[in-house]
């Protein structure tokens, strides 16, 4: 005949003890054991306030927000000053023969699958506004093989630039790729992607750096 399970009162010696099927505990250990639980409780509420504060803080009063934190250069800022070769032709662009026009940089890798997926909105973007302003992408660090392979693949139609030693993109604080900053013609960053672009945002990336009546 089986045994019943649960909790069960039993006495000896000093008093009371409670049963629970791990060793019989007495009324004084059970008031520890539950005070343990009531303070890690409000230990864990404390941290989870702290944290909450604390985004509230960053995001509404310093006004950025967790992905901005450790950036060297973000909207506001003047651009970080650069110069890189383009890929096929060799020919040596900077931001400061940029300067007066606004520009669009696209900091990539040939084999990531956002920055593929985000390939047709770019072109689009390039073809409607390659009159108005500078757009680059950037290749962040791929060997010459893997970039002679996507450009024979998928045949961008902007012209890449290559940071074959990354430092233009640690300048800029690229922590991933795909991501597309936008200067004003002043050299002012106006506009940040972080991830692959739509169409919206490319958009509104636009409309911070072109005159109203070209974007």
């Amino acid at each position: 005949m089986g045994h019943a399970h649960g909790l069960k009162w039993w006495s000896e010696g000093n008093g009371p003890k409670l049963d629970s099927g791990l060793g019989p505990l007495y009324p004084g250990q059970m008031m520890k054991e539950a005070r343990k639980d009531i303070l890690i409780g409000l230990l864990a509420v404390a941290i989870t306030a702290g944290l909450i504060v604390g985004g509230y803080f960053l995001f509404f009063k310093v006004g950025k927000s967790v992905a901005t934190i450790g950036r060297s250069v973000w909207i506001g800022d003047p651009a970080s000053p650069f110069t890189l070769t383009s890929y096929g032709g060799g020919v040596k662009v900077s931001l400061e023969d940029l300067k007066g026009r606004p520009v669009v940089l696209n900091f990539f890798s040939a084999t990531c699958a956002p920055c593929l997926e985000e390939l047709p909105k770019l072109a689009a973007c390039y073809r409607a506004h390659r009159d108005e302003l500078a757009f680059f992408a950037i290749d962040t660090g791929d060997s010459t093989a893997i970039i002679k392979d996507f450009v024979e693949r998928h045949k961008p139609e902007y012209p890449l630039l290559l940071d074959e030693e990354g430092r233009t993109g640690l300048a800029y604080g690229i922590t991933g790729v795909p991501e597309t900053v936008f200067i004003d013609p002043e050299g002012v960053v106006r506009y940040w992607i972080i991830g692959a672009a739509s169409r919206a945002a490319l958009e509104e990336g636009l409309s911070k750096i072109l005159p109203k009546e070209e974007h």
